[in-house]
């Protein structure tokens, strides 16, 4: 059976602590929208999207008519300004799609609304998001809380279906769900195959001990396996833990060409940081990039030029991406109306996800026939096949997920590659589906 997958929240939960040790807040920290801010007003347009729905691929007609319908409303819940995860930059990027959205006609003639609510990374508040949900009747429920099995009950009862990013074992199990990537479960357990790329044989994992994080140690040490890598030792590292010179002469004991890294990103910097000072440098310091901001990825930058990342999607910097100039382009126009913590620096991988997540729903809904209710929605989702995710995959939640987590059903696709500078620097422009093609 597979166990609850809390990487997120371990994550988190491990900088955070190491944060108030030291006296410093979160790189992720900062004003918020309210827990409940909807997407600005539509504007004319010319363009069409498609969408598939139904098991069917469906083009909106086009139109130059404002939205004027009825809005169709849609949760995110996220936690904003908690003291151990804050993430304005996702509450952003979902206004962001909404408005892009509204301005192209919105959903056959009807704006998106979002509908923020501050989950405050609590059981409680989650389960008040959830009930909120219920109660706004949205179409579907977003965001990413750690929390799900506080709020699913709630709106499963409802009918509402949901697209988080997955952090746990409900976000990745339960059928209401439909997320479209496995985030950081995906990238953690996939740390391995940078490692391979980068022509490393042997290697040493080290994991926080909190959490979901050793079992994900244990499901890399299985990938690591069969794509043919040693893994030497492994070691692990209490959430408390500021010091790390013993972590890294366990590391050069190895004598690892390799080491992968999971866990909290504070923790990653300082035992690179204490590998350094005792002469150890292995060819490659693989870690996910799911856990990191852009300034956490600089901070890594500035300790290693050993350093790779996997993610399950491009970072936002990186605009040889076409879907990443879009988002870019995007935000800018929502700043420009009024929409907050738009900067670059909070663009982070959650960010993108729901910029993305957004974007697909209505896609998904402007293929339903007739009105667009959660009911509805559930229906369309659960039929939908090859949605164009922005150019970067195509996505059908009908189709069979990865055996060890159904709702993940993009193949387990990772980007992967160096971090350049203060950036995270994806070498294949085409991601590759390494659960999948692995068995998992």
């Amino acid at each position: 059976m597979l166990r609850p997958i809390n990487s997120t929240w371990g994550r988190l939960l491990g900088a955070a602590v190491l944060l108030l040790a030291l006296g410093v807040g979160l790189a992720a920290c900062g004003g918020g929208s309210s827990s409940s801010s909807s997407s600005s007003a539509p504007a004319e347009t010319t363009g069409s999207e498609s969408s598939g729905s139904g098991g069917e691929e469906t083009t909106a007609e086009e139109t130059t008519e404002k939205a004027t319908g009825s809005p169709i409303k849609i949760m995110a819940s996220v936690a904003i300004n908690n003291p151990l995860a804050s993430w304005p930059g996702t509450v952003a990027a979902g206004e962001t799609a909404a408005i892009d959205s509204n301005e192209h006609g919105g959903v056959n003639g009807h704006p998106i609304e979002i509908i923020n609510c501050d989950n405050h990374l609590t059981p409680n508040g989650e389960a008040t998001c959830g009930r909120k949900a219920v109660s706004e009747n949205v179409v579907a429920y977003t965001g990413i809380s750690s929390l799900a099995t506080a709020s699913f009950p709630i709106i499963e009862k409802a009918g509402i279906p949901a697209s988080l990013i997955p952090s746990e074992q409900e976000e990745v199990t339960n059928p209401i769900n439909f997320p479209l990537t496995g985030s950081g479960f995906t990238v953690q357990i996939s740390l391995p195959y940078a490692v391979k790329e980068a022509g490393v044989k042997e290697a040493a994992i080290v994991y926080n001990e909190f959490g979901e994080e050793k079992h994900n140690a244990e499901l890399a040490t299985e990938v690591a396996e069969k794509l043919g890598i040693k893994i030497v030792k492994t070691i692990s590292v209490q959430t408390t833990q500021t010091t790390f010179g013993d972590t890294a002469a366990q590391l050069q004991e190895t004598g690892a060409e390799g080491v992968i890294l999971i866990g909290s990103p504070i923790q990653q910097t300082g035992i690179i940081q204490a590998a350094t000072a005792i002469g150890f440098q292995p060819k490659i310091w693989s870690n996910a990039y799911g856990a990191f901001n852009p300034e956490l990825v600089k901070a890594m930058g500035e300790v290693t030029t050993a350093g790779y990342m996997t993610g399950t999607v491009p970072p936002a910097n990186d605009e040889e991406f076409p879907a990443m100039a879009e988002f870019n382009e995007q935000s800018e126009v929502a700043a420009e109306q009024g929409v907050e913590n738009t900067q670059l620096e909070l663009r982070d991988e959650n960010a993108v996800l729901q910029w993305l997540t957004i974007h697909m729903l209505a896609h998904v809904a402007e293929g339903i026939k007739g009105e667009v209710t959660s009911a509805s929605m559930k229906k369309a989702l659960e039929g939908a096949k090859n949605v164009d995710i922005e150019g970067l995959f195509e996505w059908s939640p009908s189709a069979p997920g990865l055996k060890l987590a159904p709702n993940i059903k993009d193949g387990g696709l990772i980007y992967w590659g160096p971090i350049e500078g203060s950036f995270f620097k994806p070498e294949s422009k085409e991601p590759v589906p390494v659960l999948e093609e692995l068995g998992f």
